[in-house]
């Protein structure tokens, strides 16, 4: 399983809905990639979208049941398989 570095939580809203300041707007994740601890044990949610600017994006995470987190804390996600086509 490849971990990529996501960024640093900003926000929490209900322990339903994270942002994410993206730390490295070249490597944008796709909508659907797994998103982790940073020791990427435990799994926190699904990346549901992306806003803000292109220069400066934010990750939009929708938790998993009995997932939490904490602003501050450094995120990073499992890039979505892609399915083969036969």
């Amino acid at each position: 399983m490849e971990l990529i570095p996501l960024g640093s939580v900003i926000s929490v809203f209900k322990d339903q809905v994270v942002v994410v300041k993206i730390e490295n707007p070249s490597r944008i994740p796709e909508l659907g990639s797994r998103a982790y601890h940073k020791g990427g044990l435990k799994q926190v949610g699904i990346v549901s979208d992306i806003i803000g600017p292109t220069r400066e994006p934010y990750a939009v995470i929708k938790m998993i049941q009995g997932a939490s987190v904490s602003v501050g804390e450094e995120l990073v996600y499992e890039p979505r398989r892609r399915k083969r086509v036969r």
